[in-house]
């Protein structure tokens, strides 16, 4: 499949991503997606019922990284283009499509920066909303690094060194419990992922043949809130 990127797009996708604006913090993008409605998205842009998933998914990229919050909420989820945007998919960098592949009723397209972070995100291929909106709900980012991310690394840092009080700040209870009481290793965990789903946001972690996963308020992180990591589970 030919490499295209999105950074830009074509003169006509940019231009119809630049009338919705900058993509801002935690009060600003709240704003922004209580305006994008499913009436909203289709008066500002028309009707995308029909657009195909991989065209789609390229003019959600496109208005990220032109930094148009309007035009983004209209394609992602909220959650997911918080989490997104807080995981370095912002105006300014390059995304460049590299793969995709259809399954599960999605269109899974996986975008690249060229500095080894990727992004992959899920395409409704049918029973769109009206207007065919909103019909990106997941996404998987690996190596990005940003405040989501970072607010779970230094929650096991401190989990790690036995900080019990940091650990509190950072964690809500039961995901303090399952860390503190869980009976292995408190070695260096590798971050693997950050998940984006209509139920939630999680980062993955491995240690040798173990896995943990942190669910996570990413309202909560970007606000630098605290005890934002709400569960932890072990594999």
């Amino acid at each position: 499949m030919s490499r295209r990127s999105v950074a830009t797009g074509s003169s006509a996708c940019v231009a119809l991503l630049a009338a919705g604006g900058v993509l801002a913090g935690p009060a600003q993008a709240a704003t922004a997606e209580a305006r994008t409605t499913n009436s909203v998205c289709t008066r500002a842009y028309g009707s995308v019922q029909r657009l195909p998933a991989l065209v789609y998914g390229d003019r959600l990229l496109a208005a990220l990284t032109t930094g148009n919050r309007l035009a983004a909420g209209c394609y992602g989820a909220g959650p997911l283009v918080r989490a997104l945007g807080a995981e370095g998919v912002v105006a300014g960098t390059t995304w460049t499509r590299v793969a995709s592949d259809a399954g599960w009723g999605y269109l899974h397209s996986t975008y690249a920066d060229g500095t080894g972070r990727s992004v992959t995100i899920a395409i409704l291929l049918g029973d769109r909303q009206p207007g065919g909106w909103h019909a990106v709900d997941a996404a998987t980012l690996e190596a990005t690094t940003g405040p989501v991310s970072g607010y779970t690394d230094k929650l096991l840092h401190a989990w790690r060194l036995g900080d019990r009080e940091l650990m509190a700040e950072l964690a809500a209870g039961p995901a303090f419990d399952a860390l503190w009481t869980h009976p292995g290793p408190r070695g260096t965990w590798t971050r693997d992922r950050v998940r984006v789903e209509d139920t939630g946001t999680w980062v993955d972690y491995h240690l040798d043949a173990q896995s943990l996963s942190l669910r996570i308020n990413v309202i909560d992180a970007l606000a630098s809130r605290p005890q934002a990591v709400k569960t932890a589970t072990f594999g």
